[in-house]
């Protein structure tokens, strides 16, 4: 038999509890099938009730329910009740078990104790889904009983019998009438809590459309759906006439709930105003943007990179200053964002080959514009002498870069081919009966390269000759005949041309 303290209660019950139970044993709802039969009630019926208030927590409704308690009485004996999981599918799976095993028809088959069940209670918590709670199947079928008819009046002898039995039994069983009252007790205390629980739940309401409508009938919707109604500081609108919603928050949605008492704010519309663009090119984009709200508009940032802005200042507007628009537009306004050309470090290029200064130049994401060649023979031939970027200077990706590369200038030959009939006019042999010519067949010539004698002799009028010079770049050759320079000078490219003609 089960124990006071198996529920964790004084042993000492009030007057006032034995009371509730002897109410508990009236109601027929929650009958333990052996009160319904009229047989022998102990602590296992209480349990089967516990188990009944347990459903009614779980489902909303009772196990059994009927037109007469005759009838509910009857379904209690012999009825299975469908299992609460069922009806509600979010009950855990372990707690399901345990109101079937209190609710199970032979009390043989029930929890034992309340601390059989407290401890299964406990196990719930920790293991909702558990199969830790054991229900024997071979449960007792019992025969079809017959009830009395419930009478609309009772004698005095019935009643004084019915106190008597009812006196009686709770003289004779003490401890299970106070573990009936305290049990009746719990019960009551959860039911209270459940009502609570239920009274203070907040509700889920489908959130109203209030964008179009006036302050008015918003205000109305919102508060049939039990929302605070808030109105912000109203804007302008081209879209939306004055006095009418702009926007709301939350956003209406189909199908979209939210909790009663949520606050709902809403701006209204104070209809179309004009207003002029200022000009906000060469500001500061936070400053631009300020003169734009200054002006009841709104900026649109579009990034851009520029060469010439500096960036966080606006490059450009699309829309010209001083134009009159409707306050509400927005306004693109154009950002630098600096460059946008990637920075690079200029190279170390002097005494390089040129071939080698170029790849460094062009490695290093820059330009080689021009080649200077100058001739300085202290240094090698062929290397860098100069760059016109400083060495480890930042610079623009793509830069052009100018260097000047040593050249010395190499001895070469050329060939001078003079041609002495046509200079002179030359000389014609006498024929036949002709008196002998007394002309001068030949000449003197002389061949200079600047003050320097290359060639001295004598040839005929008639001959043509090349004489061989040598030099460094450009070189002035002077022909001499019968010591007369005359027109005879010329220059000679050794670099270009490596021949010239006196004819």
């Amino acid at each position: 038999m089960a124990k006071v303290t198996d529920f964790g209660i004084a042993k000492a019950v009030s007057n006032s509890t034995i009371t509730a139970f002897g109410t508990t044993l009236g109601s027929v709802h929650y009958f333990s099938p052996e009160h319904a039969r009229g047989g022998f009630t102990d602590a296992k019926s209480d349990l089967y009730s516990l188990g009944v208030v347990m459903y009614e927590m779980l489902t909303g409704r009772v196990p059994f329910e009927a037109d007469t308690p005759v009838s509910v009485a009857l379904m209690h004996m012999q009825e299975k009740a469908i299992e609460p999981i069922t009806l509600t599918p979010t009950i855990p799976v372990a707690v399901n078990k345990i109101v079937m095993k209190a609710m199970q028809k032979d009390g043989n088959l029930r929890y034992q104790s309340a601390s059989e069940m407290l401890r299964d209670l406990n196990m719930a918590i920790k293991n909702p889904d558990g199969n830790f709670v054991f229900i024997k199947d071979n449960e007792n079928d019992f025969p079809t009983q017959k009830i009395p008819t419930i009478q609309g009046k009772e004698s005095n002898t019935q009643k004084k019998k019915k106190e008597k039995g009812l006196g009686a039994f709770i003289k004779k069983h003490k401890v299970i009438s106070s573990i009936a009252g305290g049990l009746l007790l719990f019960i009551v205390t959860i039911v209270i809590t459940y009502s609570t629980l239920q009274l203070t739940k907040v509700k889920d309401v489908q959130i109203p459309n209030l964008v179009g409508k006036t302050s008015e009938e918003a205000r109305v919707l919102a508060e049939d759906s039990k929302l605070i109604y808030t109105e912000l500081e109203p804007e302008f609108s081209k879209d939306v006439e004055v006095g009418r919603i702009i926007r709301q928050t939350p956003n209406f949605a189909e199908n979209y709930k939210i909790k009663e008492k949520t606050e709902i704010t809403v701006v209204l519309s104070k209809g179309q105003e004009i207003t002029t663009v200022p000009k906000v090119v060469l500001m500061k984009k936070e400053d631009a943007i300020a003169a734009l709200e200054e002006a009841h508009l709104f900026a649109e940032v579009i990034e851009e990179t520029s060469k010439t802005v500096e960036e966080g200042y606006v490059v450009s507007q699309e829309t010209k200053e001083n134009t009159e628009i409707n306050a509400g537009e927005t306004i693109k306004i154009h950002v630098s964002t600096g460059t946008g050309i990637e920075q690079v470090s200029m190279p170390y290029v002097i005494g390089k080959t040129e071939q080698e200064a170029r790849k460094l130049i062009e490695d290093s994401k820059l330009k080689v514009k021009q080649v200077i060649y100058e001739e300085d023979k202290t240094k090698d031939d062929g290397k860098v002498l100069k760059q016109d970027k400083e060495a480890g200077s930042t610079l623009d990706e793509g830069t052009e870069v100018i260097i000047t590369v040593n050249k010395i200038e190499q001895l070469k030959t050329g060939k001078v081919t003079i041609n002495l009939r046509s200079l002179t006019g030359g000389y014609t042999e006498p024929t036949g009966n002709t008196v002998t010519s007394t002309a001068k067949k030949t000449v003197d010539v002389e061949v200079k390269v600047g003050d320097d004698s290359v060639f001295k002799g004598t040839k005929s009028k008639n001959d043509t000759f090349e004489v061989e010079v040598s030099g460094i770049g450009t070189i002035t050759v002077k022909v001499y005949i019968d010591g007369v320079l005359g027109n005879r000078q010329k220059q000679l490219n050794l670099n270009s041309t490596n021949q010239i003609v006196f004819e």
